[in-house]
């Protein structure tokens, strides 16, 4: 009987594992496909490292180099603003402390972003992915942002819809960090709704982000991708 019970549990673990996945898989592919794509986000920080913070934005982007992405808001006891702004040739990066940058935007710079948001977090897009990190080069964030061990864990209702929950585990082999990690995705557009991250080190870092009004494949207002004196 303790076999058969054994047996069971994990056929259980093996298919919310393969259901997790599957889950997960699609919302990146849904995201990574789009043409067009704007949304608001909210990203609340803490721990020992991060602080205690709660940023505010949106992102505007057309396919494959036109961006317009500002997050502002308070971390610790200072304000906080990162702004990209990207016409399809040129990219401009405006960030409290660093000042600006501008040059050519990189060729993978909405894959990365869209891939950061998929896998990580959204400000971590905005200044590694789209941005000063890894703007020099062609580079992927597929190949540093590696996502493994996942969970289907069920629904529960971000707003008004009921989502779907997977756990997974994130390794950023650039920052050498790891990140137990859960989304909540919308069952009908297969988008992110809500994401909560927990660093697994003794810094008890956490991120937890929230999108709406999520707008997929609509006409953008070219006046958005106006790169800023």
């Amino acid at each position: 009987m303790r076999i058969a019970t054994g047996v069971l549990a994990a056929l259980l673990s093996t298919a919310a594992q393969d259901e997790g996945e599957a889950l997960f898989k699609q919302m990146e592919e849904t995201l990574l496909k789009t043409k067009t794509l704007s949304f608001k986000a909210a990203v609340s920080t803490q721990g020992e490292r991060l602080g205690q913070g709660r940023l505010e934005g949106t992102v505007v982007l057309e396919q494959p180099r036109k961006l317009r992405a500002l997050l502002e808001g308070r971390v610790g006891n200072e304000e906080r603003k990162i702004q990209v702004t990207a016409d399809g040739k040129d990219v401009k990066w405006v960030l409290t402390g660093f000042g600006d940058n501008k040059g050519p935007a990189p060729e993978k710079m909405n894959r990365n972003l869209l891939l950061f948001l998929s896998r990580a977090n959204l400000f971590d897009g905005v200044f590694m992915g789209a941005g000063l990190e890894w703007a020099e080069g062609d580079h992927d964030a597929a190949g540093r942002l590696r996502v493994a061990r996942f969970k289907a864990a069920g629904t529960e209702k971000v707003g008004d819809v009921e989502a779907r929950k997977v756990e997974y585990l994130l390794d950023c082999t650039e920052l050498k960090a790891r990140w137990e990690a859960t989304v909540w995705i919308d069952p009908k557009t297969k988008l992110p709704l809500k994401r909560v991250l927990k660093a697994t080190d003794a810094s008890r870092d956490q991120i937890t982000e929230t999108f709406s009004a999520f707008k997929v494949d609509e006409k953008a207002d070219p006046a958005a991708f106006q790169i800023p004196k």
